[in-house]
């Protein structure tokens, strides 16, 4: 399966680069509680996962804890980096853990949030296979949608959530680019991460930008 990831940008490198969604703003609009999950991969598919999420300004620590489902063991805890964004709709931090000495091919359950009561209701992932000689993986492209549409990333949703219904054995999802219409406005943004919810915070996620990822940013704009 590494050789699979080799060809895909992790979705959080989109996030977090210059040509992503990196925007001026001042006060930060992000609920207390923990959303945006996101999944993905920066290690071994079969012993690690990454996991993000975004909280307000004020939330400046971060944690993930997690176990294995059913385990009776006490749930193990990560601590998470915190990057500072400042977005058109106001400034937000951004959440990573890295998990990693997973057992291969097992389901844990997590939760992401602060030390305090700020955090996420349960989810769920499954390490994969480092044996398997075959896999499913779903793939998407142009996800975008304009914000005029009666239900602005209403289509993006019900393909997503249509296709992992109908593929529940999928490992892992790829997006080919131009996942938001405007990339440098934040409420695209709002619309395909509501539109992703229950989705890719279950499997993993890799992303490659595309033109529309930098659309509406002022160099666009000249």
């Amino acid at each position: 399966m590494k050789r699979v990831l080799r060809g895909f940008l992790p979705v959080l490198a989109l996030l977090l680069s210059s040509s992503g969604f990196l925007l001026r703003g001042d006060s930060g609009k992000a609920n207390p509680f923990p959303d945006h999950i996101l999944l993905t991969w920066t290690g071994d598919p079969a012993t690690t996962m990454t996991v993000s999420w975004r909280s307000e300004v004020s939330s400046k620590s971060g944690q993930v804890r997690y176990g294995v489902r059913g385990g009776k063991g006490q749930q193990r805890r990560v601590k998470a980096s915190s990057t500072l964004f400042a977005t058109d709709l106001g400034s937000y931090r951004i959440h990573t853990a890295f998990l990693k000495g997973l057992s291969p091919t097992t389901t844990y359950t997590y939760t992401v949030g602060d030390e305090g009561l700020n955090r996420s209701g349960e989810r769920s992932f499954t390490t994969a296979d480092p044996k398997t000689e075959n896999f499913k993986f779903l793939v998407f492209g142009d996800s975008q949608s304009s914000l005029k549409a009666e239900r602005p990333y209403s289509l993006w949703a019900q393909n997503l959530h249509n296709a992992y219904r109908l593929n529940g054995d999928a490992k892992f999802i790829v997006m080919t680019g131009d996942l938001v219409d405007e990339g440098q406005r934040g409420a695209h943004w709002e619309g395909w991460f509501a539109a992703c919810q229950g989705v890719m915070d279950q499997i993993p996620l890799f992303s490659s930008p595309g033109n529309h990822e930098s659309h509406g940013s002022s160099e666009t704009r000249r």
